[in-house]
């Protein structure tokens, strides 16, 4: 990664800095210590604290058959606490540990507030209809919807302060299911249904807008309107000061093309300014996910190469490229340090994890994890949000981590990969092992495999000096796929887990079979083409002796987007030299009705990496269409060849002799 160019910030603006390996070298010294927190776990922004409090949400995702399930944890920095023990998710937190979010209770989505101390507590009564709490504030104030009684298309505005709900008014259309922020002085800010006039009366767009002590105020449009554009905006996110900032989209209803630009808002300026794009005359797409109490922006934004890059925006500086030399990368988070998270990488498959800072430019975070995690595999996918302690949520091959930086005491284990043959023939003994630091080095650990079809054996640990490997072999008797999970706890009760799918075939019928996971690229889930990240994967496919349809099990889960798809039955199986295809049919989330072709390439037979692809689509109840709803291979060209689908990133994929 030393070809990646980076950049660094000082008085007058962007300057080269050194290469990444460079800057790796110079701050080697300072170390993270790694948390596990979810194999399945989801984070964004309002994720963790300013002084690094840290909420997620598990995905529970099925195995053959059930539904999945979203609940809500908290840690403190010494423990996980379960806020839910039902169906529902976690959405905020503020430094004094207080928990906002939404959960399932008697048919109705309820909103609620939950401490360790208190447990959980609605804000409405229980009669009230649908919502959801979005966003609290360290004075404890929370901004929340609820869907109105008499109109359930519009959403009604909420705010809880002092232990009392009260609706704000205002909105003629009522709120929409934007995204809702409240700052520390109460501020709430967010979209609405506006109405505007039009060619043929009045029209609706989707405004901005900023609540505060009882008044409302329309952020309008970027620029003055035009006749032959529609406008929509939405809002990201609202600082102490007052400032907002979004996206601001035109539509031209003559050429049919779409524009978009994020933009800030400020009370002083009383309008929308954009801020620009990372080519040279400002045109292009640009997008802002967050922003700190400085002013600061980050987001993506194109390039002259046509590329989309992370940035960092400053009211002074304006948009700075924080990765001149990469092909891709995000900025998701900054803190109030001017610290930015985020990804970066020549492709998504080989995507790193980056830390920038003005002090020292770019730190690839793969860098600063224990090295005995680093040889054991353990990689930093990509940082999700950042607290001004330097706390560090994000998104590695374990699934969802918190990287902590120096020595924190009273911790839990950090464990790495699960490394071994995760795909085996039945009869085949599994051997699995796994390396765990703890920072406490005077700690002794025990460990525990349990290998997911009802059986659990203790781990054979070796350790010294805060560092240990933990193996286990264990033989499964029958076809599956199953999760092989590693529990390693300290002397204090302390502990860590990590899992694995494990693909076990019958080689006298077997044709293919797979399990590992991918980095799922931008604009393979239909429903948000925003979304990328790790996508796990588990497959068998075979045609028994005597069968005319293939049988197995098929297991597929985009953590980010919540999505689990699992197999009820095959239609049919090719297989081609190192290629095989079949198609069959399953649950998206536990519901049916869903068709899927899944395409899968042994590299090994052809001196390659493995590829994997999967189409996941439905029939559209009114057009009688295909409407697909997951889609890994997002360019043309490549199907039908050994090069289709996305490259594995970790596992394998075998196609058996029959």
């Amino acid at each position: 990664m030393a070809a990646c160019g980076e950049g660094s910030l000082t008085a007058n603006g962007p300057v080269p800095a050194p290469t990444l390996s460079a800057v790796a070298a110079a701050v080697g010294n300072v170390e993270y210590t790694v948390v596990n927190l979810a194999e399945n776990g989801t984070a964004d922004q309002n994720s963790i604290s300013p002084q690094g409090k840290v909420i997620f949400n598990m995905v529970n995702l099925p195995g053959t058959g059930g539904a999945s399930r979203f609940t809500g944890s908290y840690y403190d920095g010494t423990r996980i606490y379960p806020v839910l023990d039902t169906l529902g998710l976690v959405s905020a937190v503020n430094d004094a540990g207080q928990v906002v979010g939404t959960r399932l209770s008697n048919g109705k989505l309820r909103q609620f507030i939950w401490t360790v101390a208190g447990g959980a507590s609605d804000f409405l009564p229980e009669a009230e209809t649908n919502g959801a709490a979005v966003d609290i504030n360290d004075a404890g104030e929370v901004a929340f919807q609820i869907e109105d009684a008499e109109v359930p298309s519009k959403q009604l505005l909420y705010r809880w302060k002092n232990g009392v709900a009260s609706a704000v008014s205002g909105f003629a259309n009522g709120t929409s299911l934007g995204m809702l922020k409240i700052n520390a002085e109460g501020a709430i800010a967010g979209d609405f249904l506006a109405t505007v006039p039009a060619p043929a009366g009045l029209n609706t767009e989707v405004h901005g807008y900023v609540w505060k002590d009882g008044s409302i105020k329309d952020l309008g449009i970027v620029g003055q309107r035009q006749a032959d554009l529609s406008y929509s905006t939405e809002v990201k996110n609202l600082n102490d000061s007052g400032q907002v900032v979004g996206n601001a989209t035109t539509f031209n209803l003559v050429t049919r093309t779409r524009s978009t630009q994020a933009f800030a808002w400020t009370p002083q300026s009383g309008k929308m300014n954009t801020l620009g794009s990372l080519r040279a005359d400002k045109t292009g797409t640009s997008v802002a996910i967050h922003s700190n109490n400085l002013g600061q922006v980050v987001g993506n934004a194109v390039t002259d190469s046509g590329a989309l890059h992370g940035y960092l925006w400053t009211e002074a500086d304006g948009m700075i490229d924080l990765t001149p030399g990469a092909a891709n990368s995000e900025a998701w988070a900054v803190n109030n340090l001017g610290q930015v998270v985020g990804y970066f990488g020549l492709s998504p498959q080989a995507a790193s994890g980056f830390l920038w800072s003005a002090a020292e430019g770019l730190i690839d975070l793969n860098t600063r994890t224990p090295r005995a995690l680093r040889d054991a595999g353990l990689r930093i996918l990509a940082g999700i949000a950042i607290a001004d302690t330097g706390s560090i949520l994000a998104a590695s091959n374990t699934g969802l981590v918190l990287l902590s930086p120096g020595v924190p005491s009273a911790s839990a284990p950090s464990i790495g990969p699960i490394n071994g043959n995760i795909v085996l023939a039945t009869g085949t003994p599994l051997n699995l092992s796994a390396t765990f630091v703890d920072a406490d080095v005077a700690d002794t650990h025990v460990a525990q495999w349990t290998w997911g079809d009802g059986t659990s054996a203790s781990g054979a640990l070796t350790e010294s000096g805060g560092t240990g490997t933990v193996s286990g072999s264990y033989t499964y008797p029958n076809p599956g796929i199953y999760k092989a999970t590693l529990k390693v706890t300290d002397n204090a009760g302390r502990y860590a887990q990590v899992s694995q799918d494990i693909v076990v075939y019958d080689p006298a019928g077997g044709y293919v079979t797979g399990g590992g996971w991918i980095q799922s690229p931008s604009g393979a889930y239909r429903a948000d083409t925003s979304l990328s990240g790790r996508a796990t994967f588990g497959f068998v496919s075979k045609y028994e002796r005597g069968a005319t349809v293939p049988s197995g099990h098929t297991q597929f889960r985009f953590i980010s987007a919540k999505f689990g798809f699992s197999s009820t039955s095959y239609d049919w199986l090719v297989v081609a030299g190192a290629r095989a295809q079949y198609k069959g049919s399953g649950a998206l989330n536990g519901v049916d009705g869903y068709k899927f072709i899944l395409t899968a390439v042994d590299g090994d037979k052809i001196g390659q990496a493995d590829r994997f692809r999967i189409r996941i689509f439905h029939t559209s109840p009114d057009t009688g269409e295909d409407v697909v709803d997951y889609d890994n291979q997002t360019t043309s060209g490549t199907e039908g060849t050994s090069s289709e689908g996305t490259l594995v990133n970790g596992g394998s994929i075998v196609v058996h002799k029959s």
